[in-house]
Order: structure tokens, then sequence, then C-alpha cells
């Protein structure tokens, strides 16, 4: 089974159009894969040798004439250096398929396992939020009837409570998260910052809900989606320790991976772009 996107081909060439890569990751990988290690910088060295000759005359006049060569050798050198870590990132997904640790089908795959998906990406920024959540649920206030008695309570109460949960929303990690959908799953994860190609602000303004196309990500496994009996506690636990379980349940419902979805680390998240007599009509 080949990867989309591979050059091995001669008749098919291939570029990477990256969105995502993961170096650190990638790197810890490929000093297991490869003898030599990580491939960081690339050398190459190349020279040229000529010759001068020169006749050069000696002696005194009207007693002694000599004549004799000078030879001197030039020698041009170039040494060029190349960054390698493009390079190691495809030789990385070549050889991760050539040795068959990619899984095809994420349905099949085990935890801790490399699996390749491809679907549709949503991308979505929590940190442009972070300062907005006052307005956010001050916005689901005026939304509530107060026609009554009772609706008038029952707003006052949920004033109470929305802005108990904006304080808490407010400390929470606020992340890139990711959603890969197709047909038959559906993703979740979140980015580093650093390993996006793209500024993600610039993501969602040119493209709102979801980026078009077809991607592909290559990624670790990591969870399954929830079943009700997923959660596990240990036996014993103190007051605080249930208030931080409690906490990181609802972290979870608020702003993590939703009960229906895989939970993925992504290592590449590309697209292949063939060459123009190999082109495919956009969906």
């Amino acid at each position: 089974m080949t990867l989309e996107g591979d050059q091995t081909s001669q008749e098919e060439k291939y570029l990477f159009d990256f969105l995502y890569v993961d170096k650190e990751r990638i790197a810890a990988y490929c000093a297991q894969l490869f003898p030599n290690g990580v491939h960081t910088t690339t050398k190459t060295y190349s020279s040229d040798q000529s010759k001068q000759t020169e006749k050069v005359s000696l002696g005194f006049p009207k007693i002694v004439a000599t004549e004799s060569d000078s030879t001197d050798y030039i020698t041009n050198s170039i040494e060029r250096q190349y960054d390698a870590t493009w390079h190691r990132t495809i030789s990385f997904l070549q050889e991760l398929n050539e040795r068959g640790f990619i899984s095809h089908d994420l349905t099949d795959a085990s935890l801790g396992g490399i699996a390749l998906i491809k679907g549709r990406l949503q991308i979505l920024d929590i940190r442009m939020i972070k300062d907005m959540w006052d307005s956010i649920f001050e916005y689901q206030l005026n939304q509530m009837p107060e026609n009554t008695t009772s609706e008038r309570q029952n707003k006052q109460k949920m004033r109470t409570e929305l802005k108990l949960t904006a304080n808490v929303a407010k400390s929470m990690p606020h992340t890139i998260q990711l959603r890969c959908f197709n047909d038959k799953t559906d993703s979740w994860a979140t980015l580093k910052p650093e390993g996006l190609i793209i500024n993600p602000d610039d993501l969602a303004y040119k493209h709102g809900a979801s980026i078009p196309g077809e991607w592909i990500i290559i990624c670790i496994l990591d969870a399954y989606p929830d079943s009700s009996d997923d959660t596990v506690f240990p036996p014993i636990l103190n007051d605080m320790e249930v208030g931080m379980l409690k906490m990181l349940i609802q972290m979870k419902v608020m702003l993590g991976k939703s009960f229906n979805s895989y939970g993925i680390t992504p290592l590449v998240i590309y697209r292949p772009i063939a060459h123009f007599g190999h082109k495919k009509s956009a969906d």
C-alpha cells in the first residue's frame, strides 16, 4: 500500500502542501527509524583544480642565461549547506509507510498506534475568545425570556451560574483545536502553534467554519469515542481530588473532545499537489 503523496514513483510526482508539522515528535521517531540518527543538515562539496605555468628567465648578460618554468596549482572549492528539516519530514513519512507502521483505517488502529486520516478540516483558535466570555454569556442571558416571575427568577439564577462559569472559563487553557471529519469518523486534536505553517488567524478569516478540500493527517491515536463507562477513578480519593476530577470532566465537556470523536495527536497534516497533467477536479 502506498502513501498518497509518495514521490518514489517516477511516473507520478507530487508536492507536499504542509499545513502542520510536529518537528519534535518526528525527530524522536527518526532517531529510532534511521541508523544515523536525526538528519539535520545536508552538505555538498565540490572542487576543481587548474594549472598555471609561467616561464622565468634568469642569468647575467653575456655570461650565462637560463630559463625555467614556474607552475602554480589553483584549487577552487565550494561548500553548500542545506536545512534538512523538510527532507526529514518526507523521509519520515516514506519510512513509516515502507515499514508498515501506518494504519489506513482509524477504526482498526490501536491506542498509541499511527494512523492515516483523510477528510475536511475545521480549525478553531479558542485563544480568540479568551477575553470574550462575559460578552458570550451576556448574549445567552439576553435570549432568555423574562415575562413572568418564574422566568425572571430562572434568568437571575442563570446569571449567577454563568458568572461563575465565565470566571472558570477565563482560567482554563485556550488551545488551537482541530477537527477532521469524513463519512466514517470524526477526530479531535489540539495543535501546537509553532507547528502550524499557516497562521490560524488567516485560516479563520479566509475559510470561516471549515477548510475546503481533502486533507491527510498522519497521527497518533490517543482516545476512542467515549462510552458511558469509560471514566475510571482510583478506589480512594480525597475531597480535593474529587473536586479536581469533576472540574476536568467539565473542562472536557466545555472545551474538549466530544463523546463521539476520536482523540488524535497530529504529526503531519498535508495535501498532495499533483503535476498539472494529473490535476483532479476540486471538491
